[in-house]
């Protein structure tokens, strides 16, 4: 029987962009969201759900949900974070 690791020694490195020795650092996408131009209605949502590799990816998903929220009338200021090692 053959071992996975003599088939693909380099595997992890095709399934994961970010393991060939970059440090990995990721995003978290956050909104300021007020409802009203006090800062007593102003509350942080972040998007605990998704954490991105780009931030790019970071900006279009908290962009997205920024515009939902202003439609329906809230002020909204999104954030990406980095997150990860020596961040």
């Amino acid at each position: 029987m053959v071992s996975m690791g003599n088939v693909c020694k380099h595997c992890s490195e095709l399934w994961h962009p970010y393991s060939k020795g970059v440090k990995e650092v990721m995003f978290l996408a956050a909104l300021l969201v007020c409802s009203t131009l006090q800062a007593q209605s102003c509350a942080v949502v972040a998007n605990s759900n998704n954490i991105w590799y780009t931030e790019a990816e970071c900006q279009a998903d908290a962009m997205n949900f920024a515009l939902e929220l202003v439609d329906k009338g809230f002020s909204v200021r999104p954030y990406c974070f980095k997150v990860g090692e020596n961040t």
